[in-house]
């Protein structure tokens, strides 16, 4: 297998024999592509790829020793044809990045349909302050689902149909299982896998708390941004908190409670926003922002 490719392999007896499920191969392949491009254009952080960056995608399908195969090839002039900073050098680690999303967002998608299954409330917190880069996701104390990187969060929210697409097919016999090579933490899937996400219906919804100042407000287009010491966070907010906006505009060490949001048509090229829900100066006594939080949750 060459080192730029991504290698999806599916199992099962619809490509076994000299008659293969032609359908099935169809469906598949249709759905990984579809799969792997929506989770390249969350990578660079955007909403789709660009015509221009999906011709540099090629995969090629084949059927060896009764495994379907599809091979997801990244281009060598991939990064210096188009400027693609910061992503590492190589196409293992440009690949290796991509699964991991794809890992973290399955794992995250897992973690709230067996909380739903529980009969638990479903809250979904992201960490804005550290271990941002550590696309991981974790269960804290308190029961609460925590994220390291909105990445995720958006690539279980993009990826869900082309996902759940390919789980379908998967029903033990036809198409027994799949894994993915080419990664440093292997993803192996089976018809359980399916069981346990189908519990899965509600929107996947997450609330972050980040503190900084409030800057370049456009009241007009109810958009700003707000600078922290460490990132810049693009923000909106409804009328219901136009005016408490306007008390903070001023004031540093502003906390924010805040729904981040898939922005599909973003002027800006952004992939997400952050609706404002709440926001209180941070040196205000007994009226902490991440004291809030719990309740904005529920």
């Amino acid at each position: 297998m060459s080192t730029f490719d991504i290698k999806a392999r599916f199992f099962g007896k619809a490509f076994q024999g000299n008659i293969y499920d032609l359908e099935a191969m169809r469906l598949l392949n249709e759905n990984l592509g579809s799969l792997i491009q929506q989770l390249i254009a969350i990578h660079l952080g955007r909403n789709e790829l660009a015509d221009e960056l999906k011709d540099q995608i090629k995969h090629s399908v084949a059927i060896n020793k009764g495994v379907f195969e599809v091979s997801i090839n990244f281009e060598r002039n991939f990064y210096n044809k188009f400027g693609i900073t910061g992503l590492g050098q190589d196409s293992i680690s440009f690949s290796d990045s991509i699964a991991r999303l794809f890992y973290s967002a399955i794992s995250l998608r897992r973690h709230v349909a067996e909380t739903k299954k529980n009969g638990s409330s479903i809250k979904i917190l992201l960490n804005t302050k550290q271990g941002k880069d550590n696309r991981s996701v974790a269960i804290n104390e308190q029961g609460n689902i925590l994220l390291n990187h909105p990445k995720v969060l958006w690539a279980a929210q993009m990826t869900k149909d082309a996902t759940d697409q390919i789980l379908r097919s998967i029903d033990g016999e036809n198409v027994s299982g799949f894994e993915v090579e080419g990664f440093s933490r292997p993803f192996v899937s089976n018809d359980a896998d399916f069981a346990v996400l189908d519990q899965e219906k509600s929107d996947l919804v997450a609330i972050a708390n980040f503190t900084g100042r409030l800057d370049n407000l456009f009241f007009s287009r109810q958009r700003g941004v707000v600078v922290s010491e460490s990132d810049i966070f693009q923000i909106a907010w409804d009328d219901e908190i136009r005016n408490k906006l306007l008390n903070h505009a001023d004031l540093d060490n502003v906390e924010f409670i805040a729904q981040p949001c898939i922005e599909t048509h973003s002027l800006y090229g952004e992939l997400v926003v952050y609706k404002i829900l709440d926001c209180v100066a941070a040196n205000v006594p007994n009226a902490n922002a991440a004291q809030k939080i719990e309740q904005v949750a529920s």
